[in-house]
């Protein structure tokens, strides 16, 4: 009798789940993700290969983590300057592409005016992370250039916004 309920419960819900997968999968299907390769290969005229696909990626890891590390130098000298903790920091700050923006979200954190000396600091600190993304940007452009035979320059512009 128990597994005549469990068929019976498992046959009720089987068009529900179904209906949800289907959902899910039309979805991904009607939004496909545009990727940084898949726009590259677009501008490209033909898709990667396989080894060009496998030194793009390590270039991209390679990449990402230096970008990383920009980032939190940032944060580190932040942190610094406002002797915030820099978890503190990275759970409080949603803007860091405009020092104003951060000065203003690093005092209500601090709850304490910052001085011209330390706002002046914070740009700087701001001012020299932009510059080594750009510097990144440029290096890993130069890298993806060779891989897929398209110019730097292309590349630089879709960078950021594929989040690079």
């Amino acid at each position: 009798m128990k597994q005549k309920f469990s068929y019976f419960i498992f046959i009720l819900f089987l068009p529900v789940f179904s209906a949800a997968f289907t959902n899910l999968r039309a979805e991904n299907i009607s939004k496909p993700a545009s990727s940084l390769v898949s726009t590259l290969e677009s501008d490209r005229g033909r898709p990667l290969t396989l080894d060009e696909r496998i030194s793009f990626g390590k270039k991209k890891i390679e990449m990402k983590t230096e970008l990383e590390k920009a980032k939190s130098r940032f944060i580190e000298e932040l942190s610094r300057i406002t002797g915030l903790a820099a978890l503190t920091i990275t759970n409080n700050l949603t803007k860091t592409d405009n020092a104003d923006a951060i000065s203003a979200e690093l005092e209500k954190t601090t709850r304490k005016k910052f001085g011209s000396s330390e706002i002046r600091r914070i740009q700087n600190a701001q001012n020299a992370e932009k510059e080594k993304i750009r510097e990144i940007r440029k290096k890993y452009a130069g890298e993806f250039s060779k891989i897929t035979g398209l110019e730097e320059e292309t590349i630089m512009d879709y960078l950021p916004v594929h989040g690079l």
